[in-house]
């Protein structure tokens, strides 16, 4: 039986041989290339170009696929973009689609990292409240396009970050939902998932600062 694969989250980064999803409009804009190019130039959706394999899936909703039919699910930095929700249908849904011991890997940004390194540019009489802010994505966006500010506001500023995590608070999460044999691991480096590299490799490296946590789904 083939192994599937899916990419939650994937933004621009949809491999062959994984099912990628996304639930931003403008990927799913971008198949229809006449109504995009007049939206960007509103400035209404981004400039990005998004690859043609994208699907829309809102993970805030039952996912479509069968019970125990999927062997990997992976989400990088889309977790950290849930409410608490969101959050909890997702891990329900990934738990319901995983085969006993498929296995769910999650990368989101390190928050004792960056808080860690806000403290030491404060001892240092440097003002990183700025930078930290930044960082984890917790500053209300403003628009100075009206369209584009009330599409914010009806897709949840979902740009922003709604929860931030350590080692700790992930890992409890994994348990809570009925994982196993949790495991932090590394960049490009997995201890289940042979073609990591797939959706986890890029030159220069990953986001810095990030934590990367995966786990056995229960049998």
């Amino acid at each position: 039986m083939k192994k599937v694969f899916l990419n939650l989250g994937c933004g621009d980064t949809a491999p062959e041989g994984w099912v990628n999803c996304d639930s931003s409009w403008n990927a799913q804009l971008s198949k229809l290339p006449f109504a995009h190019y007049i939206l960007k130039k509103m400035g209404i959706v981004s400039a990005a170009n998004w690859p043609r394999n994208v699907r829309y899936l809102s993970l805030g909703r039952r996912f479509p696929w069968k019970d125990e039919s999927i062997d990997c699910v992976y989400a990088s930095h889309v977790f950290e973009h849930l409410n608490r929700v969101v959050a909890d249908n997702f891990m329900r849904e990934t738990r319901r689609i995983l085969r006993k011991g498929g296995v769910l890997r999650i990368v989101v940004p390190d928050l004792y990292y960056h808080a860690s390194k806000y403290i030491s540019n404060f001892a240092e009489n440097k003002s990183g409240a700025e930078e930290f802010l930044l960082t984890i994505h917790l500053r209300m966006p403003y628009e100075k396009n009206f369209i584009r500010r009330f599409y914010n506001v009806m897709m949840d500023y979902p740009s922003l970050h709604k929860q931030m995590y350590d080692a700790v608070t992930l890992s409890d999460v994994f348990r809570q939902h009925g994982f196993s044999d949790i495991r932090l691991s590394e960049y490009g480096a997995s201890n289940y998932i042979d073609n990591i590299r797939d959706v986890e490799y890029r030159q220069g490296g990953g986001y810095e600062g990030s934590i990367y946590v995966e786990a056995v789904r229960k049998p």
